[in-house]
C-alpha cells in the first residue's frame, strides 16, 4: 500500500469508529424505559397509542380490531387478552429505532465510499486493486450488528414508514419522513447505492451467498425488465393497499408479511416470511440479492434516485477495450448497461467486482469523467 492509501484507510477507520462511538453515546443518553410496562389491556386506547408512537389506526391494525375504534374505550373493551395485547406491543416496539445500530450502519457506508473513491485501488499493483476483503469485513459486521440489535432499523424499513406515516399510521408525519428517510436517499444521490450494497444485513447476507466460489458456474442472470417489473409491481400494491384504494385494506401492508429482517430477531409472525428468507438465501446462491431486485421496496426507490447519483461506477471510453471483462465479473446487468451507456440502467450494489476487472484501468468509482475523455 502507498501512504497516501494508508493514510486513508486509517481516516475510513477513525470515521467508523467516531460514528460508532457517537452513536453509543447518544443512545445510552435516550430514555429507556420500558414503555410495555406503562401499558396495559385495560388502559384507554388513545393513551397506548400515544405512549407507544403510533396511531390508534395502526395499533388497531396490530390488534386486528375491525370495528369502528372508540378511543375513549379500552384493549379489553374489545376482546383482547393480555396474551394478544403483549404480542401486538412487541411487534410495535421492535420497530423503534435503534440509534447505535443506524450509526453503526451510516459508518460502514462511509467507511465503504472511502475505500472505492481513495483507498480501495493501488496503482503499483493491479492485484491489490479492490481488494475484496474489506467488502467481506464490512458486510460480516453489518450481519453481526443486526443478530446483536434485531430487524431495526433496516433500509426497507425505513421507506415503508415513510408511506405508513402519510396513510396515518403515525401521530407524528415529519418524524418518520425528515431524518431517516432523507438521509437513505441523500445517500443514494451522493454514493449510489452504497448503504444497500455494504450495510444492508439481508442484502449482506444475500451477497455473501452469491459470493461462494463453488457455486460460480451456475450464476444466472435475470433481465432487469423482469426483476424491476415484479418489484415495481409489489411495490404499486403496496400503496394501493396501504392508502385503501384496493379493498378494505387501508393500513396494511403487505412488506410485513415477507420482511426477511425478522430473521434478526428470530421472530417469524407469519409462515410466509420463514418462506421469503429461505427462497431468498437459495435462490441467491445462483441469482444475485434476489430479494433486493424482486422484492425490496427500498432497492425499487434507491433505483429510481440512483440514476441521478454523483459518485458511481464510470467508465471511460477512451480507454475502454469493450474486452467484455467487467460486464462478466458483475453480477448483475448493471455494467452492461453502464458499458452501454444506456440513459436507464439497472442497480449497481458498488460491490467493486468490476473496477478490479479491467485490464486497462478503464473504470473507476466517481465524478463523471471529462467530455473530452468522451467517457459516460
Amino acid at each position: 500500500m502507498s501512504r497516501q492509501r494508508v493514510v486513508w484507510f486509517i481516516v475510513s477507520i477513525a470515521i467508523f469508529l467516531t460514528f460508532s462511538v457517537l452513536g453509543y453515546v447518544i443512545s445510552i443518553e435516550q430514555n429507556h424505559e420500558n414503555l410495555a410496562e406503562q401499558v396495559s389491556i385495560n388502559t384507554p386506547i388513545s393513551q397506548v397509542a400515544k405512549t407507544l408512537g403510533v396511531s390508534v389506526k395502526n395499533l388497531a391494525n396490530e390488534l386486528k380490531v375491525k370495528d369502528e375504534i372508540d378511543k375513549k374505550k379500552s384493549i379489553a373493551f374489545y376482546g383482547i387478552d393480555k396474551e394478544e395485547f403483549t404480542y401486538a406491543v412487541e411487534h410495535i416496539l421492535s420497530h423503534k429505532p435503534v440509534v447505535f445500530k443506524q450509526f453503526i450502519m451510516l459508518g460502514l457506508s462511509v467507511f465503504g465510499a472511502l475505500f472505492l473513491l481513495f483507498w480501495g485501488k493501488g496503482k503499483d499493483c493491479k492485484a491489490l486493486h479492490y481488494n475484496r476483503l474489506p467488502y467481506y469485513i464490512v458486510l460480516l459486521i453489518t450481519i453481526w450488528a443486526s443478530f446483536w440489535f434485531g430487524k431495526s432499523p433496516s433500509p426497507m424499513e425505513g421507506i415503508v414508514k415513510l408511506f405508513k406515516a402519510h396513510a396515518g399510521l403515525y401521530p407524528d408525519v415529519a418524524a418518520k419522513t425528515i431524518g431517516p428517510t432523507i438521509l437513505l436517499i441523500l445517500f443514494v444521490v451522493v454514493v449510489n447505492k452504497l448503504i444497500c450494497g455494504w450495510a444492508c444485513p439481508f442484502g449482506a447476507l444475500q451477497e455473501l451467498f452469491n459470493s461462494i466460489p463453488a457455486l460460480r458456474r451456475y450464476k444466472l442472470k435475470i433481465p432487469f425488465w423482469i426483476s424491476n417489473t415484479i418489484r415495481g409491481g409489489i411495490f404499486f400494491a403496496f400503496i394501493m393497499i396501504l392508502f385503501g384504494v384496493v379493498g378494505d385494506l387501508h393500513g396494511v401492508t403487505i412488506y410485513h408479511y415477507v420482511n426477511p429482517f425478522n430473521l434478526f430477531d428470530f421472530k417469524f409472525e407469519y409462515v410466509s416470511i420463514g418462506i421469503t428468507v429461505v427462497l431468498s438465501l437459495a435462490f441467491g446462491l445462483i441469482i444475485y440479492r434476489p430479494f433486493c431486485h424482486f422484492v425490496c421496496p427500498m432497492g425499487f426507490v434507491s433505483w429510481i434516485f440512483e440514476q441521478v447519483s454523483i459518485f458511481k461506477v464510470r467508465i471511460d471510453k477512451d480507454k475502454c477495450l469493450e474486452c467484455g471483462e467487467c460486464v462478466m465479473a458483475c453480477p448483475s446487468n448493471a455494467c452492461k448497461a453502464i458499458l452501454e451507456e444506456k440513459k436507464i440502467k439497472p442497480d449497481c450494489y458498488s460491490c467493486a467486482r468490476c473496477l478490479s476487472s479491467c485490464p486497462v484501468d478503464a473504470i473507476k468509482y466517481g465524478l463523471k469523467i471529462k467530455k473530452n475523455n468522451k467517457g459516460v
